[in-house]
């Protein structure tokens, strides 16, 4: 029997086509043929009309000159292409390139191409590849390159140490801050454990702050511990430690925000010292007992009363504490005195100052009333502690935490440190920050104790209906006498606006309410909001913004637009 060599080429050609097509068919993109001839002309070719679709040139499978496939490719790329494309033709590597195709003004299509070379018998080169559009993974990529600067840009401005950490705790990223704040450089850490820093007595504490947060699913935690400074001793830090999910739920990042509290704990312990001194064994030379009549005039003083106010007890008897105490205080106290007298009960850990020698001095006063047979009062009885020192401490704790020091409230500092923490995680995950600005009126001293403690009293009502208006997870904070600052974070974005138009018509309405209450005290409010990011970046320029916005709230009752039915009509709109 005669064989016939065609037919067999020919079904062995058949079978490698169809394998091919199978083959081409898998492909996620389409399918390029490209020829480079002898002569220097390159043609293109595709098995369907795919590839003329992706770069906007018709219908169709070719073939095409490399002026007309890439017709919208813009000049760099189209360089870049051709470039590639002669670099794999002469050492026969593959063609590999990422390129956009641009047919108007806003449709944009980025694309990857790859392909393999063979050398042909008649000196040309020819490619079989595929044409993929990437336009999602580059949009993706694009927009975490800019997530990811402006993360860095924050992480380098704010005062805290920002880190990035794997799961595993390992670092993946430290702020510059760590220079000033550890003495050690950013290189130095990236990619140690931190655990390899921690102090050994806080080890397992730290440890278990990753353990709660890469498996029991927890997504916040604070922790404060030592760590390990360049030149060998230790610093305490506070973190919080915010993890990242992936869609499973499975821990893919942990983002620590931590801030230097070294001179706290020591000045916590300095004042657990001292309370202990004024309270142990040692107690009673900082403690004397008393007795007063009905008008606060000293009847009896034990031993210790000398070394406390620096006053012999027989010239002690002859005075009242209010001859002890500065001008301004005597009359504050007198009143609250006056008060005390005519109700019948008894105080607690009441305390004022004193002069010793010249010297200001804080006490700590309690005492219990005394009755006649018939039940009159008659005086009272107690003691006196001079707590001085634990006032110093508290008073640098309270600067050191930040707290203003007329209002109690965080001060600037803090709030700046409460927004470029909420910054960091708006820009992250696309949240909002609305800022609401509420300026009181400051009153001038008018030298009247009672007229001060009621405009005071004003005050502090103001603060207590603002902070009513907040939730937990949101700051008040007093940036100078008479400015409050709302800092509501975490916002959906596109909630922001009306957020912030909700809260400023609630901020007006509770300071009306605030004047009607207490009639005394600033007579007018200025409210302004702001908003994250859209009017600004920085909280500079978001307070500056909301300054410009601000508008006049009356408070004094006497305002003929305050009626009754007004009011009503207002806290039903709320």
């Amino acid at each position: 029997m005669t064989s016939n060599p065609d037919a067999g080429s020919n079904l062995l050609t058949s079978m490698a086509q169809t394998q091919f097509d199978l083959l081409a068919d898998s492909f996620p993109g389409e399918v390029l043929f490209c020829r480079l001839g002898m002569d220097g002309a390159i043609r293109f070719t595709a098995r369907g009309p795919g590839l003329a679709r992706l770069h906007r040139v018709g219908e169709g499978s070719g073939p095409w000159a490399e002026h007309q496939l890439f017709r919208f490719v813009p000049e760099p790329d189209r360089k870049r292409l051709l470039e590639s494309l002669y670099h794999s033709a002469k050492r026969l590597t593959p063609w590999r390139c990422e390129y956009m195709v641009k047919a108007g003004r806003r449709a944009r299509v980025h694309l990857e191409l790859s392909a393999r070379p063979e050398s042909r018998r008649d000196g040309g080169v020819e490619w079989v590849g595929c044409v993929l559009d990437v336009s999602e993974r580059y949009y993706l990529e694009q927009a975490l390159l800019r997530a990811q600067e402006k993360f860095r840009f924050l992480a380098e401005s704010t005062r805290d140490l920002v880190t990035l950490h794997a799961p595993d705790g390992e670092f993946m990223y430290v702020s510059q801050s760590v220079r000033h704040l550890l003495g050690h450089t950013p290189d130095q850490l990236t990619g140690v454990s931190p655990l390899d820093y921690v102090h050994p007595g806080d080890v397992e504490r730290v440890r278990d702050l990753f353990r709660k947060l890469a498996v029991q699913g927890e997504t916040e935690r604070d922790v404060q511990y030592r760590i390990r400074r360049r030149d060998g001793s230790y610093a305490w830090l506070e973190s919080r430690a915010t993890a990242y999910l992936d869609g499973e739920g499975q821990l893919i990042a942990l983002q620590c925000t931590s801030r230097d509290i070294t001179e706290q704990r020591a000045l916590m312990s300095a004042l657990v010292e001292s309370e202990q001194r004024a309270t142990g064994p040692v107690g009673p030379a900082l403690e004397f007992f008393w007795e007063v009549d009905e008008h606060g005039r000293y009847m009896w003083v034990s031993a210790q009363a000398e070394t406390i106010a620096g006053i012999p007890p027989v010239i002690l008897e002859t005075l009242s504490p209010f001859d002890l105490m500065p001008p301004e205080e005597r009359t504050r106290v007198w009143n609250w005195f006056s008060g005390l007298r005519d109700s019948g009960r008894g105080f607690s850990e009441i305390e004022h100052r004193v002069l010793r020698n010249g010297e200001l001095r804080w006490w700590r006063v309690s005492g219990m009333p005394l009755f006649s047979a018939t039940g009159e009062l008659t005086g009272y009885r107690g003691a006196a502690r001079d707590v001085t020192e634990q006032k110093q401490v508290q008073g640098r704790l309270t600067q050191m935490a930040g707290a203003e020091p007329v209002s109690g409230l965080p001060n600037e500092r803090v709030l700046a440190v409460h927004f470029e923490r909420a910054q960091t995680r708006a820009s992250i995950k696309d949240l909002g920050i609305v800022i609401v600005l509420v300026q009181v009126e400051v009153a001038e001293p008018s030298g009247d104790a009672a007229l001060e403690a009621l405009v005071a009293a004003r005050y502090s009502l103001i603060i207590q209906r603002l902070e009513a208006l907040l939730r937990p997870s949101q700051t008040l904070a007093c940036i100078e006498p008479g400015q409050f600052v709302m800092l509501l974070p975490d916002l959906v974005r596109d909630e922001a606006v009306s957020v912030a138009q909700r809260m400023r018509a609630r901020v007006e309405e509770s300071l009306r309410r605030s004047g009607r209450e207490q009639p005394v005290g600033p007579g007018w409010a200025h409210v302004g909001t702001a908003i994250f990011p859209g009017q600004g970046e920085m909280l500079a320029a978001l307070l500056s913004r909301a300054r410009q916005q601000s508008e006049p709230v009356r408070l004094a009752e006497e305002d003929s637009s305050l009626g009754e039915g007004e009011d009503d009509d207002r806290g039903d709109g709320c």
